[in-house]
């Protein structure tokens, strides 16, 4: 009878055993998998675009700025809006590295209507009032 006790406590000992070793497996398996996951949810994202209405928003914010700066230099539309635009629009493609601003990945849209809120550059403002005098 003793022994078969013995027998047994070794067989429960050896599947709890088991058992710990079959749980440390799964979860560093699942480790594994949310990493996998998180990695391409985090791909995905690179790859999402600004919406046609985030551009929108984004071009608009751009006239909007290049109004106020004019306004605010007293400069001519017609004479340096052309020079301003480009300056805004290279600033925030090298800003995101893109070729194109509709190339921004979505999750920045926010960044980057803060960055045309905020842009100034007064190194094309002395060069236009140079131009203008």
């Amino acid at each position: 009878m003793n022994n078969q006790l013995s027998t047994w406590q070794q067989q429960m000992e050896s599947s709890v055993v088991s058992t710990m070793k079959s749980i440390s497996t799964l979860a560093n398996n699942f480790q594994a998998l949310t990493k996998e996951v998180k990695d391409i949810r985090e791909d995905l994202d690179n790859r999402i675009y600004l919406s046609h209405a985030h551009q929108n928003i984004l071009s608009k914010a751009v006239k909007e700025k290049v109004r106020y700066l004019l306004e605010q230099k007293n400069l001519n539309y017609k004479d340096y809006s052309k020079k301003i635009f480009s300056a805004i629009w290279t600033s925030l493609k090298d800003k995101y590295s893109v070729a194109v601003y509709a190339d921004i990945p979505d999750r920045e849209f926010d960044n980057a209507l803060e960055f045309i809120r905020t842009w100034y550059d007064e190194g094309l403002f002395e060069r236009l009032k140079n131009i203008a005098a």
